[in-house]
């Protein structure tokens, strides 16, 4: 039997059931549909949970004042819990987009940056970084803050005389603050 002739018999025995043949395909169709669907959207979820967990479950922060060693042994510490949001999702919710940022958060810069890694990509803002290592400090060094911003396109800036200057790198940076822009 050739294979022309067996679809010749096949189209003619399947007369009286091609309605109810197209009726269980179209059911077929639509329950992998709905399968795929529901996948898919767990899956969309879950990414989204976990890219935001941060901004959804909120995180404490430790500050820990950059101050020379001397100058730290005069305090008396006393310990916070403090609520933060991420400097992305506060410029989120609020629509905001800022041309100018300063950031001088006693020795947690390198963690504001990391809050804002979605605005220095997307947007072209100018920022004023205070900077200072102290020997002892937990802080991040300010060569560390540097790179991060070099990775989306900052060029370091300090003032000269008046005058900003394209940054030298140095090993230890003591108390000041650089420019970065975007190229």
């Amino acid at each position: 039997m050739s294979f022309g002739m067996f679809l010749r018999m096949l189209w003619r025995e399947s007369r009286g059931a091609r309605s109810r043949f197209v009726f269980f395909g179209a059911c077929v169709a639509v329950g992998v549909a709905a399968v795929v669907g529901v996948a898919s959207l767990v899956d969309a979820v879950e990414l989204g949970i976990r890219a935001r967990s941060r901004e959804l479950l909120g995180g404490d922060l430790a500050i820990e004042a950059r101050a020379p060693l001397p100058e730290r042994e005069k305090l008396h510490a006393r310990e916070y819990v403090v609520r933060c949001v991420r400097l992305d999702a506060y410029l989120i919710a609020a629509t905001l987009r800022p041309d100018f940022i300063k950031i001088d958060a006693e020795g947690s810069e390198l963690d504001v940056l990391v809050g804002m890694e979605r605005t220095l990509r997307e947007g072209s803002c100018a920022v004023s970084l205070e900077v200072g290592d102290y020997p002892g400090s937990s802080a991040a060094l300010s060569s560390e803050c540097i790179s991060f911003m070099a990775q989306f396109g900052y060029s370091c800036f300090e003032g000269r005389d008046g005058v900003l200057v394209a940054h030298r790198s140095r090993e230890r940076y003591s108390y000041g603050n650089l420019c970065f822009l975007k190229e």
